[in-house]
């Protein structure tokens, strides 16, 4: 994904191993989201400054110490009582 602000990437884990394809029913998958801002953007480094987002059970929002690089990272439990889903 990509604005003229910034590019991102998004990476899926279960158990301790990358996820792609069907998430299976009844299973926690953890995404880490990466954006990189673009030349001339950053994103607020402040410790505050991400303290209301909401993206599943997000875990963890950081910010590199330059501001170019955003990490976030959050649980998604899929029921145990829907079909799996395919990705």
């Amino acid at each position: 994904a990509s604005t003229d602000q910034y590019s991102g990437s998004i990476s899926w884990k279960a158990d301790g191993s990358t996820a792609a394809g069907t998430f299976k029913a009844g299973k926690t998958y953890t995404a880490t989201i990466t954006l990189t801002a673009k030349d001339g953007y950053q994103f607020d480094s402040s410790d505050d400054a991400y303290s209301d987002i909401s993206i599943g059970d997000a875990t963890l929002v950081k910010v590199s110490d330059s501001g170019k690089k955003m990490t976030v990272q959050a649980a998604f439990s899929i029921p145990a009582s829907i079909k799996d889903i395919r990705l």
